[in-house]
């Protein structure tokens, strides 16, 4: 649910009118008016800074939370927000199938419902709240880690890096720039970009899976194949296009 039509349901739980709204952010030292507060809930400005989200919420009387949170996830890139668009949806699934043998058919897709409707920023908090969620944040990607079903999903701003080797030559050439995108579930022969645990070097190999054995295999034979648990790698993504820098 994006942030204008959270902020429709949370004024419209109120008894404030937008003009009321706009006066008490005024009392706040919030330099907004009623025009403001109207392209706001009909999506016509994107959300506003924390510290007016955070007002409007405590105006109304509700978790200041979810106007920050949803603000950012807004204004973020897609890949952030599809990452936890992702990890909502495997969560629910893990709960229902929990539940399936449990309860009446029509309950379970009552519930299902519900979790379909929460909003997105609602989701986040119950995560933060129960400790399940990282965020790393290095210069070339970021990288969010979900305790719940012990998934990992990485994402950058653009999902390019710079290799820095040759060791898939001639597929991928030393500074070649890599675009890659991020999957759910990864397969043999997919060509990846990993990043090992501890170290800063993001590597370019072709995987094999073998159980909870990851081999990362080079097309340059001047280097040794690499062979890690998969706990003890970080799959940046699997390799869409290659940049070639002349």
């Amino acid at each position: 649910m994006p942030y204008y039509k959270i902020l429709r349901n949370i004024i419209a739980d109120t008894d404030y009118t937008q003009n009321e709204i706009a006066q008490k952010c005024m009392e706040h030292g919030k330099k907004i008016d009623r025009t403001y507060i109207n392209k706001l809930l009909n999506n016509k400005l994107p959300p506003p800074t924390e510290e007016i989200s955070r007002t409007i919420a405590k105006i109304c009387n509700v978790d200041e939370r979810l106007l920050v949170i949803e603000g950012y996830l807004d204004k973020a890139p897609i890949e952030i927000r599809e990452a936890f668009i992702n990890i909502k949806y495997i969560t629910m699934l893990s709960s229902l199938n929990v539940l399936e043998n449990n309860i009446d058919i029509k309950v379970l897709n009552e519930l299902k419902k519900i979790y379909e409707k929460e909003p997105l920023s609602d989701f986040v908090i119950k995560l933060l709240e129960k400790g399940n969620i990282n965020i790393n944040i290095s210069k070339d990607y970021y990288q969010l880690k979900s305790k719940e079903n012990n998934l990992t999903f990485n994402f950058t701003t653009q999902n390019l890096v710079k290799i820095t080797d040759d060791s898939m030559y001639p597929l991928i050439n030393e500074n070649d720039e890599i675009i890659f995108e991020i999957c759910n579930k990864y397969n043999d022969g997919d060509i990846l970009l990993v990043k090992f645990s501890n170290e800063d070097n993001i590597t370019a190999r072709q995987a094999i899976f073998i159980g909870n054995i990851i081999r990362l295999v080079p097309l340059n034979k001047k280097f040794k194949s690499i062979q890690k648990n998969i706990n003890d790698i970080d799959i940046l993504g699997k390799i869409n296009r290659v940049v070639r820098k002349v």
